[in-house]
């Protein structure tokens, strides 16, 4: 198996992230591993140069990170073994409700639950696993913006409904969602219950 983390990035990468990071490397023993942090990768055109960069270096599996990012040791392992193509942790929006970045499928925000694995509609690649089937089956350009929205996660959205018509459902794993946080003037939480 090899692993290519892609880590698109402006100036900032939180420490929470950087010591999660550390931390999952060490606990995929036995794992080829290439990181790569692109600088100004928050675009469309930076997702779609992570992806080069992981199909000329072999890859078999991309692991999405946002710098922004906190999770547990066990997360690489975890999305790895889970027996899914695409899959990725849930996460809260950064407006402090608590509500999920995922979009069920009934078309409402995801509720939070204790473990699982459930197939959703969207999801933000703060943590996500694709297998390179995947990304694929999905083909070049990977990522596009919406025609009607130029800014946010519009690209992932895309990635998501691309996957989807080929037959790759994004998925979730609910007991991995509640050990991350996303990171900003304080640590926002999905809201349980």
């Amino acid at each position: 198996m090899r692993l290519a983390i892609a880590i698109p990035c402006h100036t900032f990468v939180a420490p929470q992230m950087a010591q999660s990071l550390a931390a999952m490397c060490h606990d995929l023993p036995g794992v080829n591993i290439g990181i790569r942090f692109l600088g100004n990768a928050v675009s469309t055109f930076g997702r779609n140069e992570l992806v080069r960069w992981a199909k000329q270096n072999h890859a078999t599996h991309m692991l999405w990170i946002d710098t922004d990012m906190e999770f547990p040791a066990s997360a690489g392992r975890s999305l790895l073994t889970a027996g899914v193509p695409f899959i990725g942790a849930n996460y809260a929006l950064k407006d402090g409700s608590g509500r999920s970045v995922c979009t069920a499928q009934d078309g409402s925000r995801v509720t939070p639950k204790d473990e699982g694995i459930e197939a959703v509609t969207t999801m933000g690649f703060g943590l996500t696993l694709t297998a390179m089937e995947v990304i694929d089956a999905v083909g070049d350009p990977w990522f596009k913006v919406l025609d009607e929205c130029k800014v946010g996660p519009a690209d992932e959205i895309r990635f998501c409904e691309r996957a989807t018509k080929r037959g790759f459902f994004p998925h979730i794993d609910h007991a991995l969602s509640k050990e991350c946080r996303h990171v900003g003037f304080t640590e926002y939480e999905l809201v349980y219950g």
